[in-house]
């Protein structure tokens, strides 16, 4: 998958290649989607609940997402949470970040 794809979803103001791709089984592309500034809300209420728990907090901490949900503890261990950062870039903030 080129970076570039994920480096537009995570800039683009395009809402229609936004819907296309919130739905990609792939996680990277769902995570750029999620931190997004332009992503519409209603792409972020159904990010907010996506079985990936990355791309389920990225959604809710973005600024035009109203959906808040409850996470287990369970959930949260192992995964890399701690910023919105893209999807490409490695993160040496979180011990447990599986892209290092």
């Amino acid at each position: 998958m080129p970076n570039n794809l994920i480096e537009n979803l995570i800039h683009t103001k395009d809402q229609e290649l936004l819907g296309k791709y919130s739905n990609s089984p792939i996680l990277s592309i769902r995570e750029a989607i999620a931190i997004n500034p332009n992503t519409p809300s209603k792409i972020l209420k159904k990010l907010a609940y996506d079985p990936t728990v990355n791309v389920a907090i990225k959604a809710i901490n973005n600024k035009r997402c109203f959906e808040r949900r409850e996470f287990l503890k369970e959930d949260l261990e192992n995964v890399c949470i701690v910023c919105n950062k893209s999807p490409l870039v490695k993160c040496k903030e979180y011990p447990y970040c599986k892209k290092q």
